[in-house]
């Protein structure tokens, strides 16, 4: 959930940056997709395996901030399109 929240705080602190903006919203709506993908393999019982799409969402979490950081314009894949028409 760290993505969602500080996805809100960097757009509701930045009006004006649009590669802000447009990196903000694309953490919020991966975040909420990891959120809603870890909990459908959490109730479909499957325990044991849960913890490797974990480590692959917050290792990709990781490198998109790590190029942000960098001043890269770096795009998703299915989340970019949404961001960059909302930024």
């Amino acid at each position: 959930m760290l993505g969602v929240m500080t996805g809100i705080i960097l757009l509701r602190l930045e009006r004006e940056s649009r590669f802000v903006r447009f990196h903000a919203l694309q953490s919020i709506l991966y975040t909420a997709i990891a959120v809603v993908t870890l909990i459908v393999v959490f109730l479909a019982g499957l325990h044991t395996i849960s913890s490797a799409p974990l480590l692959g969402f917050v290792s990709v979490w990781f490198y998109v901030m790590y190029r942000a950081a960098r001043g890269d314009y770096y795009r998703l894949p299915i989340v970019s399109w949404w961001a960059e028409r909302n930024a």
